[in-house]
């Protein structure tokens, strides 16, 4: 049986939003964290991921500090 601590997601999905994936996976892994990670810089994208379930939300620039950021994001703090 595979467990995951954390899901990393990006908004842009070729077959559906990374937003529908973060609610489908909530709804059936409620305790699981999620991190996006994303390109896109919108106040209402990141609005939607954070109120359907996400974790945390960082651009792709900031992917030098993503170790630590997962560290965070597992010990229940948030980005």
């Amino acid at each position: 049986l595979l467990t995951l601590d954390i899901l990393l997601v990006d908004i842009g999905l070729p077959h559906m939003s990374g937003i529908d994936l973060i609610k489908l996976v909530k709804e059936k892994l409620p305790n699981l964290k999620i991190l996006v990670i994303s390109g896109i810089s919108s106040d209402e994208t990141i609005f939607q991921a954070l109120q359907f379930g996400a974790n945390g939300y960082i651009w792709k620039k900031e992917l030098k500090n993503l170790q630590s950021i997962i560290e965070d994001i597992l010990n229940n703090g948030s980005v």
